[in-house]
């Protein structure tokens, strides 16, 4: 797997520290954080994550899908006021919080299956 010109734009401007892409899973690990806040995205560029070290911000955006979101995430996943009907993608390890409210969500399917912090989901407050 290789990344394109876009790609690696994406990943400079929003990755804070430094990021390795693997060759054998094709999943790109970030040390340190990553915030792509109000840049009206609709998707990840086609980017798959893995580890994210640190806190993941993509909130404030317009997507309607958390495909190629983190695998795991060492901070606090935020993926409020987007356009998601679906947590499908998420980030299975959050160890933090995880922030999901004011989206079009139908469900909860998909959410992580371990948060070390709360998951917020409009006013509820599910720990």
């Amino acid at each position: 797997m290789q990344l394109n010109k876009e790609q690696i734009e994406f990943l400079n401007r929003f990755a804070k520290r430094r990021w390795t892409l693997n060759e054998k899973t094709g999943l790109v690990d970030i040390e340190g954080g990553f915030s792509c806040i109000k840049q009206n995205l609709t998707d990840f560029k086609g980017v798959k994550l893995g580890v994210v070290t640190g806190h993941f911000y993509c909130h404030n955006n317009s997507l309607t899908s958390l495909e190629g979101a983190p695998h795991e995430v060492g901070g606090t996943f935020y993926c409020h006021d987007n356009n998601l009907t679906s947590l499908e993608g998420a980030p299975q390890k959050v160890g933090g919080d995880f922030y999901c409210y004011n989206n079009n969500l139908t469900s909860l399917e998909g959410a992580p299956l371990h948060i070390e912090g709360s998951l917020y989901n409009t006013k509820r407050v599910y720990s």
